[in-house]
């Protein structure tokens, strides 16, 4: 019951969670909370033979097709890492003008001439094409075979397996990448543990997961979309996440926060027990909102998702 952050003894915030994306795998669930990280986690957490249920085969994300980028968004993508992530010379008119798109691309790393950057937890690859444009050598570790083997067929080198039993040597890669896949560990604090082996002195680490200061919880609470239980094992906020971090030798570089347009018609979805499509109509009106929403949630903290990018301190011993 003590929280993995700050070893303080957690209480219990919600209990009889079930989940309520695939509502025909039977069990619920507590989520207790740390009263001093307020870090959110479900105890006990579901067995590893209870919790592989709550991935079936149509899990949403071992579904999703190899979509091959546009020519507008390759060239959005191109124009936002030159512009903001060190991919060329910058030009300020170019950075206020591409504000809006930087948001929805704040997630990918810095740029490594040459380097090498693993996606864990990378489903059918879908973020692999954007990373190849980008000029880096990517890889992929997937749980799903079925996904990873759509990722395979499309070109890409993705082992499937767990990272803990992931085939790389220390210090390979110049970047480890997780989106939306931390919060699914059962122990995070070994995961940082391996991440921290096969990443390179320095090298980048760079975390998309559920923000639990965000509006949508504090509007829905044990209804949020994004707790998405039993799956989030954990949900973080800003002070727990880094000082995580902090605590396994990495050091923070930059956070931001997003707004997800697709959150509010979920969370409303699970507040009346109704089918998200009821709720549809609501991702076209916010969508465009978006563009508006992202940089006033970053300033106030409250987006859905946090973006959390930090490297690797040399010379710490694990």
């Amino acid at each position: 019951m003590e929280c993995v952050v700050c070893q303080s003894p957690s209480k219990i915030l919600y209990s009889n969670l079930s989940d309520r994306v695939h509502t025909d795998v039977i069990g619920t669930y507590t989520l207790r909370q740390c009263p001093t990280c307020d870090l959110l986690f479900i105890n006990p957490p579901p067995p590893p033979e209870k919790l592989i249920q709550h991935y079936p085969e149509n899990y949403h994300v071992y579904e999703r097709k190899l979509i091959k980028l546009s020519t507008r968004q390759e060239w959005i993508t191109k124009l936002v890492a030159k512009h903001y992530l060190g991919y060329g010379r910058s030009n300020f008119f170019m950075r206020i003008l591409l504000t809006p798109f930087y948001y929805k691309l704040m997630h990918l790393p810095q740029r490594v001439e040459r380097g090498k950057i693993l996606d864990v937890g990378c489903g059918t690859g879908t973020r692999l094409p954007m990373f190849k444009l980008l000029g880096w050598q990517s890889e992929g570790i997937e749980m799903s075979q079925q996904a990873a083997n759509i990722a395979n067929e499309s070109g890409f080198k993705v082992q499937c397996g767990s990272l803990e039993n992931i085939n790389a040597p220390e210090n390979w890669y110049d970047v480890v990448y997780l989106n939306n896949v931390f919060e699914h560990f059962v122990d995070p604090v070994d995961a940082l543990k391996k991440i921290r082996r096969i990443l390179k002195p320095n090298g980048q680490l760079a975390l998309v997961v559920p923000n639990k200061n965000s509006l949508g919880f504090k509007l829905f609470r044990q209804h949020w979309f994004a707790l998405e239980v039993p799956r989030h094992l954990f949900t973080f906020n800003r002070y727990n996440i880094t000082k995580l971090l902090v605590k396994r030798g990495f050091i923070i570089t930059k956070t931001r926060y997003c707004y997800n347009f697709g959150s509010f018609s979920s969370s409303l979805a699970n507040y009346f027990n109704k089918p998200i499509e009821n709720f549809a109509f609501i991702d076209r009106l916010t969508w465009l909102m978006a563009f508006i929403l992202d940089p006033v949630m970053n300033v106030l903290g409250i987006g859905d998702w946090m973006v959390v990018h930090a490297r690797r301190e040399a010379g710490i011993d694990d």
